[in-house]
């Protein structure tokens, strides 16, 4: 008797996961056509300490008219969601890539709960015979999984602060530019 085992196509961790296990065992499983599929594309997004509405560093030797305290950094990311819902809407995501372009697998794990800098929030992988669609359909998947999903994010300072976070402007103009159709080189002038 041969039993089959199916994977499901995008996963809520509501503990820690190492990306690079999980991205090991996604390839071993669907890589079964080896002279087939030459491009794994992959994103690991990581909780960072900068909070979201603040800009990046600026470049040195150029001055900044803010100075980050100590306590303004963040000590974690806490995820929430409606988990059925979330899951329906990854795995949207998941299909709706692997309808435009050409895949061979295709898998998005996102965190929730409580996350501390420097954990994996989402890890994002494609697997396809040639990079263009592996990479197109991994940035697609990333810019989808900002706004789609019915996940909510507070952050938490050193100092003890905690502010639920609205989306991101460039992320859902990221969003609006895919649903037009364009392509990720359009959709990258458009943004930057």
């Amino acid at each position: 008797m041969t039993t089959s085992t199916t994977t499901r196509t995008a996963l809520l961790h509501d503990a820690a996961f190492c990306p690079y296990e999980t991205l090991r065992l996604f390839a071993q499983e669907h890589n079964n056509k080896p002279h087939r599929n030459g491009a794994l594309a992959s994103f690991c997004g990581i909780a960072r300490a900068q909070r979201q509405e603040q800009k990046p560093e600026q470049k040195p030797g150029r001055e900044s008219g803010h100075q980050e305290k100590s306590s303004d950094a963040l000590q974690s990311l806490y995820l929430d969601c409606y988990p059925d819902m979330a899951i329906r809407s990854l795995e949207e995501i998941v299909c709706e890539a692997q309808t435009r372009w050409h895949l061979d697998a295709a898998t998005i794990h996102h965190r929730i709960g409580d996350i501390p800098v420097g954990e994996t929030i989402v890890l994002v992988a494609c697997l396809s015979a040639r990079r263009n669609d592996a990479f197109d359909a991994c940035r697609y998947m990333t810019d989808m999984v900002k706004i789609r999903p019915p996940l909510w994010k507070r952050e938490q300072t050193l100092g003890g602060e905690q502010a639920w976070l609205d989306a991101n402007a460039d992320d859902s103009r990221r969003a609006a530019c895919w649903q037009k159709g364009l392509s990720t080189r359009e959709a990258a002038r458009h943004i930057s």
